[in-house]
């Protein structure tokens, strides 16, 4: 059976469906769950497909996809960051912190899985652990060092959360 772009259901006989086929290229796609790596996994594909999946299919798969990569690869931030996102998008706080827990055992010197968890304690009203956070980062240079000073000001100065805030990596 072959399905083309203008037949959906195309049935022939064999030698014609290879004839068909080789003239495409031999192409061919296989959708797999959304928790099922590919024989040859590439996590930069990999995640971008778990995004694409997020911003237009159930949010469960994209959780599925995301904790898929986390066990498959420990030390891609990426893969931590984007999970415990979309849990704090669902409301979840405590699981994303967990999330965000295991994802820094393997990557402890991540400074954007260690502000999104200063935010997250801040949220839970831990505010000392927090400020412990948010100066570390604040005190490295790196891409994340602006938004742990902001972080930093607001604990410091307001001394509450402020419920607008987006998580880190957010766009």
């Amino acid at each position: 059976m072959l399905r083309s772009g203008t037949t959906q259901r195309l049935v022939q006989n064999e030698a014609t469906f290879l004839r068909s086929w080789e003239w495409g290229g031999r192409w061919a796609q296989v959708i797999l769950p959304p928790d099922r790596l590919p024989a040859e996994p590439d996590p930069g594909r990999y995640l971008s497909a778990a995004w694409s999946l997020e911003s237009v299919g159930p949010r469960a798969a994209a959780r599925s996809a995301y904790a898929a990569a986390a066990r498959q690869w420990p030390d891609q931030e990426l893969s931590w960051l984007a999970w415990s996102n979309l849990l704090i998008g669902d409301k979840e706080s405590a699981t994303a912190l967990a999330v965000l827990d295991e994802g820094l055992q393997y990557n402890p010197q991540s400074d954007v899985l260690q502000l999104n968890r200063a935010t997250l304690l801040l949220d839970r009203g831990q505010q000392e652990e927090a400020l412990r956070i948010a100066r570390a980062v604040a005190g490295r240079s790196g891409p994340w060092q602006a938004q742990a000073h902001d972080l930093l000001l607001e604990i410091e100065n307001a001394g509450t959360p402020n419920v607008s805030r987006p998580a880190a990596g957010s766009p």
